[in-house]
């Protein structure tokens, strides 16, 4: 059976984030275990930076993706303020005067110095 392209994208991405890198440490602990001296020692020092590097990888580049969703919902809400005249976590009821005051602009009350 074939799985849909998304089932096989996110199982892939969760190998490359969590498996790999744990692997990675966990093979480098393995040979500090076996051998703790010499190339070995230093050997498994590399193996684990590796990993703890590919987990931090993964980590940061996940961080900067979860801003672009936060971009987008804010630029979904001042759409929906541009549309409605107000936000859309915000009671219709007390935005209402916000509009009709022309005295106060299109957004509301403006602080003038």
């Amino acid at each position: 059976m074939t799985e849909p392209p998304q089932q096989e994208y996110r199982r892939t991405l969760f190998v490359v984030r969590y498996v790999l890198p744990a692997t990675l440490t966990l093979v480098g602990v393995i040979l500090i275990v076996i051998k703790p001296e010499g190339p070995t020692l230093h050997g498994g020092l590399g193996i684990i930076g590796a990993g703890l590097a590919a987990f931090l990888f993964a980590f940061l580049a996940r961080i900067s993706m979860s801003g672009d969703r936060f971009r987008d919902r804010e630029e979904d809400a001042r759409r929906f303020f541009d549309d409605h005249g107000y936000w859309p976590d915000e009671d219709p009821s007390r935005a209402r005067g916000r509009r009709e005051s022309p005295a106060s602009g299109p957004t509301g009350p403006t602080r003038r110095s």
